[in-house]
């Protein structure tokens, strides 16, 4: 057995992000939800989600009702209102009456 340590990283260009979502909406028409869900797949969701805030993001969709509250909480000074939709599987299904919005 290889007794080496094996190690793994990512680097993360939020300035790349920022270019990849402003390409998209120019391709789309702009009416993108950001998703950032499981901690933007492993990136960081808060500085994930202030850049895509930055470059005009206004939606987002996150695995969890904690992860809604943090990136909420991450954005509140930068953006007052936003959408950030979420869909947590490990809790009980809501009524049809309720949103999964934060």
């Amino acid at each position: 057995m290889n007794s080496e340590r094996l190690c793994s990283w990512v680097e993360v260009d939020l300035g790349q992000i920022k270019k990849n979502y402003t390409a998209l909406c120019r391709m789309t028409g702009g009416d993108i939800i950001a998703v950032i869900k499981s901690g933007a797949y492993g990136h960081g969701d808060v500085a994930v989600a202030k850049a895509l805030c930055d470059a005009g993001a206004r939606r987002f969709a996150v695995a969890s009702l904690d992860e809604a509250k943090r990136v909420r909480e991450a954005l509140r000074d930068r953006l007052p209102e936003c959408e950030i939709k979420y869909s947590d599987t490990h809790r009980p299904p809501m009524p049809e009456s309720f949103s999964r919005s934060v």
